[in-house]
């Protein structure tokens, strides 16, 4: 008997393989506002303490919904890791949807000028940190002008 909860344990872990897991993930959105208003375009980024990035588009609604990356070649994960991050926020005239072609071929078109505060396009700068949890809330990102 023994003999079978062994080879039971050994073949699923061949079965799961030994690879580097993908840590647990909760959905992650929000909503970006600057002056009071939506942020109509940009990108957010949660950078969690170590592990993959979250990313989202912003809508011009100012909503995002963060997806994770997979190592290697899989598909994105809805959400983000669980736990704390540093965000930071980007909305550069280039990411405007009117800002016209990418410039030809594979060249992607120039960012041009922050619509927003640089500081915001910094993990290290921007000052949000923000705590990812299961079932959480969506997130209110307020940015504002420095004093």
């Amino acid at each position: 008997m023994s003999r079978c909860w062994l080879f039971a344990g050994a073949l699923l872990l061949f079965v799961t393989g030994c690879g580097e897991a993908m840590p647990t993930t909760a959905p992650a959105k929000g909503v970006v506002t600057y002056r009071g208003q939506p942020l109509k375009f940009g990108s957010v980024m949660f950078q969690p303490v170590s592990g993959q990035a979250a990313r989202a588009e912003i809508q011009p609604d100012g909503s995002f919904d963060l997806v994770t990356e997979r190592y290697g070649d899989g598909p994105a994960v809805p959400g983000a890791a669980i736990g704390t991050h540093l965000v930071r926020i980007t909305c550069y005239e280039g990411q405007s949807p009117n800002a016209g072609g990418t410039g030809g071929g594979d060249r992607e078109r120039p960012l041009g000028k922050s619509l927003i505060p640089e500081h915001y396009t910094n993990v290290e700068t921007s000052g949000i940190k923000l705590e990812v949890k299961p079932g959480g809330e969506p997130f209110k990102i307020e940015l504002v002008d420095p004093k």
